[in-house]
């Protein structure tokens, strides 16, 4: 097999902040058999729980040998990759059990080079991009609380970006045995065209542009060592990782190691009117071209597909289930029993008395009991347990999600703020107000601590708006 390993680059670092590294990458290299594929991963273990770096690396160990397995067995690029990341989590979720239950996880993105075709999957919001020509395209889309606020119109792209939550992920590999693997759609490659797979802390903290000129002036290498530290030199919070792939394809069957040299072709010579004519319409279309390339600054950054239209390029289907509005189960108080108590004897007969009839009841107890206030979810929201909010250990990850449209009873409508370790350098812990809720339709049961600006106190008798 020919190889040609500088087309390919790979860096990760602790970061400025961080005491180690949980992040973790995996490349193809001359022992890979890249007949199959060429694969390249990056895991990110979850910030606020337990041995995110063992996490991380078991994630990529298991991705790249059960991909290889899978496809000598038969499978499809897609149906590798998506099988060798189920087998990750639930190898994952099994090492956090046997530690004692605690959880411990991590974000994951692949990418398979092969005959021509990138194949990209992930969980969570680590990233791939594909730079093409002048344009950077994103082929991944963030299983994140923003992104989730921005598909539904709640913000924008650009206020996502720098949102408090935007560390905030709703889904990662590890935590539980179900979850979903988000293939992306199918991208053609050609020579020249590049790729990059990062965790959240290099994407999180530079431009598209800078990713742009970075992965376009300088080779794989080159590029994945400047990648990182820029991200280091702009403060990142968080590790930071980067693996920087020349595709060197423009012949379907090429190993993705080889760059091919383009066919010289033989034409006849054009007559002049031809020629004079053709040459017109060029400098017409350089013109326009120019004009539309400089008027943007060179650089688009889009999702990969089909889809949803975000800045202007096309992003790939990746549909989430909203929870439909249910009507609430009423709630009805419980009527105490009123106690009764026994007058001992009494020690001579009372006098005879004689009284006029009644038709008057006594009159009956009353209850004291308020039944709990109802609230209806006005937009995407996670929500907290007890020991995450009072400990300040929320983590990236949070136990349980509402949609809007949901309707809660309130279990405590005090206000309340996180405090604790968790409120410092890593943001881990939400700088917002809480109130503690119940779900009355989600299964399973929903209880915890949600932000107070998603929750609508309803007044008694007003219901859900769908």
């Amino acid at each position: 097999m020919n190889e040609n390993l500088a087309l390919v680059g790979a860096r990760t670092d602790q970061g400025p902040f961080r005491s180690h590294n949980e992040d973790a990458y995996w490349v193809s290299d001359a022992q890979t058999p890249t007949e199959l594929g060429a694969l390249y991963i990056v895991a990110d273990g979850v910030g606020g729980q337990e041995h995110g770096d063992v996490a991380a690396q078991q994630a990529v160990q298991v991705v790249s040998e059960a991909f290889y397995r899978l496809r000598r067995s038969g499978l499809s690029i897609p149906e590798a990759l998506h099988d060798a990341i189920l087998e990750a989590n639930k190898a994952v979720y099994d090492h956090a059990q046997a530690r004692g239950g605690g959880k411990m996880g991590c974000t994951l993105v692949a990418a398979v080079q092969h005959e021509g075709k990138l194949h990209v999957a992930h969980v969570g919001d680590a990233r791939a991009y594909l730079l093409l020509e002048n344009r950077l395209r994103r082929l991944t889309r963030d299983d994140t609380w923003v992104q989730k606020q921005v598909d539904a119109g709640v913000i924008t792209t650009e206020e996502a970006e720098n949102h408090e939550l935007r560390n905030i992920v709703t889904q990662v590999l590890g935590n539980k045995l179900d979850i979903t693997v988000h293939l992306s759609s199918v991208q053609d490659l050609h020579a020249g065209d590049i790729f990059l797979l990062c965790s959240d802390g290099l994407h999180g903290v530079l431009t598209n542009k800078q990713l742009y000129r970075l992965m376009k002036d300088n080779p794989p290498q080159a590029a994945a060592d400047m990648l990182v530290e820029a991200a280091i030199k702009n403060q990142t919070k968080d590790n930071v990782t980067a693996v920087v792939v020349n595709s060197g394809l423009s012949v379907p069957g090429n190993s993705p190691f080889v760059v091919a040299a383009p066919p010289r072709s033989h034409k006849k010579r054009l007559p002049l009117w031809a020629s004079v004519t053709l040459g017109t319409i060029v400098v017409l279309l350089i013109g326009f071209a120019a004009y539309a390339l400089f008027s943007s600054d060179n650089v688009s950054l889009s999702f990969g597909g089909g889809g949803k239209t975000v800045e202007g390029e096309t992003a790939p289907v990746m549909t989430d289930t909203a929870v439909p509005p249910s009507a609430a189960p009423v709630v009805q108080p419980p009527t105490p029993i009123p106690s009764t108590a026994t007058a001992p004897p009494p020690t001579a007969p009372p006098p005879t008395t004689t009284s006029a009839p009644t038709d008057t009841p006594p009159p009956l107890p009353t209850s004291t009991s308020i039944p709990p206030k109802r609230g209806c979810v006005t937009a995407y929201v996670l929500v907290w347990e007890d020991f995450q909010i009072n400990n300040g250990q929320c983590g990236q990850v949070t136990s349980y999600e509402l949609y809007p449209g949901a309707e809660v009873l309130i279990l405590d409508d005090l206000p309340k703020s996180v405090e604790g370790p968790g409120r410092g350098a890593d943001n881990l812990c939400v700088v917002n107000e809480f109130i503690k809720v119940q779900s009355t339709s989600a299964t399973p049961e929903v209880i915890g601590w949600a932000i107070r600006n998603a929750i609508q106190i309803l007044e008694p008798g007003e219901d859900c708006q769908p």
